[in-house]
């Protein structure tokens, strides 16, 4: 990952049209194979996510589930070109998200109730209802908390949901000014040197691959959960 030197408008403008050809020819040394398995998984998303447009007329709950399924596909996998370009801060926005509508796509596919606490009160909500109305228990950045408390009734195992869950927690952290994210985006005590979008100095490491396989293993859950999702519209 080259750094830039931010008081330079040149090098700035420079790093707009950064073509990242030298990012991608080094992913590709190391992270061929991984990048194929990853492309393979994607292509079997759609192929899921295509069920829904077999419905002959979608309910209106069933277009809003495949809607939420799409861009749970589009983020992961602009957070994969984003890691490969080393914009390990973007990569991990966008991981997140495709977390959050993955919850969103479970929760809105369920026909019934869910329960919720507020105040340290349990109340019960149609979820689908709520979201439709814009109510603030139904927003996206609460949903996987919803998932993991209605584990039960949405039918979603519970080795599933605490992987998300502990996914989530550490992509809080590059959602945030934290200390992972500063020391991502600094080049090493150089104030006018930095890494635009985070970066990572020895792709061939632990961190990097690490990064890989926590994306490559979320999305094989994907294809089985979409088929699930599309079964539990197709007729609702």
């Amino acid at each position: 990952m080259k750094t830039v030197n931010v008081i330079d408008p040149r090098e700035l403008v420079g790093a707009i049209f950064n073509d990242y050809s030298s990012e991608i020819e080094s992913f590709s040394k190391y992270y061929s194979s991984e990048l194929l398995e990853f492309c393979e998984i994607v292509s079997t998303c759609h192929k899921k996510h295509n069920l829904f447009s077999s419905i002959p007329s979608p309910s209106e709950r069933a277009l809003h589930v495949s809607a939420h399924i799409q861009v749970v596909i589009n983020y992961i996998y602009t957070s994969m070109q984003l890691l490969m370009i080393e914009h390990v801060i973007p990569s991990g926005n966008m991981y997140r998200q495709s977390i959050e509508a993955l919850s969103m796509a479970i929760l809105l596919a369920h026909p019934g109730k869910i329960v919720f606490e507020v105040k340290k009160k349990t109340k019960e909500i149609d979820f689908f209802d709520s979201y439709k109305n814009e109510k603030a228990v139904a927003r996206p950045h609460t949903a996987l908390r919803h998932v993991q408390n209605n584990s039960v009734v949405l039918k979603v195992k519970a080795d599933s949901i605490e992987k998300l869950k502990n996914s989530k927690d550490f992509l809080n952290n590059l959602s945030h000014p934290s200390k992972l994210s500063l020391a991502l985006s600094q080049s090493g005590g150089n104030e006018s040197k930095w890494f635009l979008g985070g970066g990572i100095r020895d792709l061939n490491s632990n961190i990097f691959k690490k990064e890989i396989d926590s994306r490559i293993n979320y999305i094989n859950i994907l294809p089985s959960l979409f088929e699930e999702l599309y079964r539990r519209v197709e007729t609702n």
